[in-house]
């Protein structure tokens, strides 16, 4: 058995967030550069079911929370277009070294698109001499990521009952037997 050379991703080398309107188009400026960005575990709900003893079986129809945090500056005039009320949507764009099994290196671009609802708006700790910096969580409604290659590795929609993961069209017989 051969073994499989893969691509190895390094590290991120920057990211940036974008404030998106109501027609999904992003502003021209970013609102946000240089951010830390925690990205979502896709975790499927589960269901007990008694069968000598509980089983917990998992039900690839469903997913539980989606939620990103990006890392901002507390007190920039620009933080205030990616938070408040209401819906927000923001575009998320990054880099990443990879290196490649020939031992060449490359950098991949990628892209989220999420639109959902900050839960979290902390104040950020002030400290002298540096900016207040806070985690700022947003439950997403909808996401999707793609690459620079425009593969799409996730794209879901709750309120379109879409759940698609690398190519995997998990709600299609379900939407499928409702109509």
């Amino acid at each position: 058995m051969a073994l499989n050379q893969i691509n190895r991703f390094t590290h991120i080398n920057g990211a940036a967030i974008y404030a998106l309107d109501d027609n999904g188009q992003a502003e021209s400026e970013p609102s946000a550069i240089d951010v830390a960005i925690t990205l979502p575990a896709l975790e499927f709900e589960t269901a007990d079911v008694n069968m000598m003893g509980t089983l917990s079986i998992v039900d690839q129809t469903r997913l539980g929370n989606i939620q990103v945090t990006a890392s901002l500056e507390a007190d920039n005039p620009q933080t205030q277009k990616l938070i408040g009320p209401g819906l927000k949507k923001w575009k998320i764009l990054w880099t990443e070294n990879v290196l490649q099994p020939n031992g060449l290196s490359d950098v991949v671009g990628f892209q989220v698109n999420c639109g959902g609802y900050v839960t979290s708006i902390p104040e950020g700790a002030k400290e002298l001499g540096s900016q207040a910096v806070a985690d700022y969580a947003m439950n997403c409604v909808s996401i999707t990521k793609t690459d620079s290659n425009n593969v799409v590795h996730y794209d879901i929609d709750r309120s379109q009952s879409k759940l698609r993961v690398n190519g995997i069209d998990y709600r299609a017989r379900i939407n499928e037997l409702l109509g």
